[in-house]
């Protein structure tokens, strides 16, 4: 599964911040280095048609594939586990430096055959959601571009769309984060869940062992990455400094 990818939010962001920062510079400056930031912004505005050109196919690929593939990949949490080796075997580290003490695994990269449709839907659900997040963040960097190309870069409806978009983020990522992580629980309960074993094993040591000591066993967690949420704090804050420059303009427009 792809998930939302709060990187990519926080590079976006970024470039929104930035792009909006060369209306000053654009502005106050000479004409060749308003010529600069111009070519700047085209550069930004035709990354965003590159980057959603990407991401709209990339979220398809991950719906079909949570609803339709045989088998579905996932990094799944798992109770804190380690293996055991089995009685009589000894493992001889010969001569390397450094011996391990202790270790553990929390989480599996698991592929699972024969989900249920529920599980499939929400993993397909979570990734739809995410796509539409990230494509929303772009969309947003395009219009600021293309406004700040215009000459226009405290457009009102730049600043609505500056807000919508920080409450998409603030709601896509945290729908998709809880999406994904239930149907992810859920598909490893189905892989990892068993109610009886059965082995032949003789000699010392054999009735001391269960398949707990060889089997990770799934959990249910609930785990949340804040870095959309301050995407979208920083997104609010730009469309709140956006209506701040439109009322300036307006009133320094009115005094010319």
């Amino acid at each position: 599964m792809f998930g939302i990818g709060s990187l990519e939010l926080l590079v976006l962001a970024v470039l929104v911040v930035l792009a909006l920062g060369l209306v000053a510079r654009r502005g106050a400056n000479a004409p060749d280095r308003a010529e600069r930031s111009s070519r700047v912004v085209q550069a930004a505005w035709w990354g965003c048609v590159i980057y959603g050109a990407v991401v709209v196919p990339t979220t398809l690929l991950g719906v079909v594939s949570a609803l339709t593939d045989d088998t579905v990949t996932v990094e799944a949490p798992i109770e804190e586990f380690w293996p055991e080796l089995p009685p009589g075997m000894e493992v001889d580290d010969g001569e390397v430096p450094g011996k391990l003490v202790a270790g553990s695994m929390t989480s599996a990269t698991l592929e699972v055959a024969g989900l249920a449709t529920s599980t499939r839907v929400l993993l397909a659900a979570g990734e739809l959601v995410s796509g539409l997040t990230i494509a929303a963040v772009v969309v947003l960097v395009a219009l600021a571009c293309r406004n700040i190309g215009r000459g226009t870069p405290f457009a009102p409806v730049l600043a609505r769309a500056c807000g919508v978009a920080a409450v998409a983020v603030a709601l896509g990522s945290t729908i998709s984060q809880l999406l994904t992580e239930i149907g992810t629980s859920r598909a490893a309960e189905a892989a990892l869940g068993w109610t009886s074993a059965s082995w032949s094993c003789s000699g010392k040591g054999c009735a001391d062992f269960s398949p707990d000591q060889y089997v990770p066993a799934s959990v249910w967690s609930l785990h949340f990455e804040l870095w959309p949420l301050a995407v979208a704090l920083v997104l609010g804050v730009v469309a709140v400094l956006l209506r701040s420059g439109a009322a300036l303009q307006r009133e320094t427009d009115g005094l010319v």
